[in-house]
């Protein structure tokens, strides 16, 4: 199913500047979960970008570093390898 975990927040997580919130929280913390060496800090910084981008290659996802609706779904849905 693709609509398994929580629904995207309605904001890309992108930077610079620095982006902070729950949002960034919960993508780092499932990041995090399949097994990504990210920290859980609550803030979308340059290691968080560079973290999504692996991401989305791996996945074959458009690769722009940013956290939109896409890249958020796939963090919950698409298997990890």
């Amino acid at each position: 199913p693709d609509d398994s975990g929580p629904p995207w927040p309605g904001r890309e997580l992108k930077q610079p500047p620095k982006m902070e919130g729950p949002d960034v929280r919960q993508w780092e913390k499932q990041m995090k979960a399949r097994g990504w060496k990210i920290g859980v800090d609550g803030v979308y910084d340059a290691s968080d970008e560079a973290i999504c981008r692996q991401f989305q290659a791996e996945k074959g996802l458009e690769v722009d570093g940013e956290v939109g609706p896409v890249t958020w779904r796939a963090a919950w849905n698409v298997k990890v390898t």
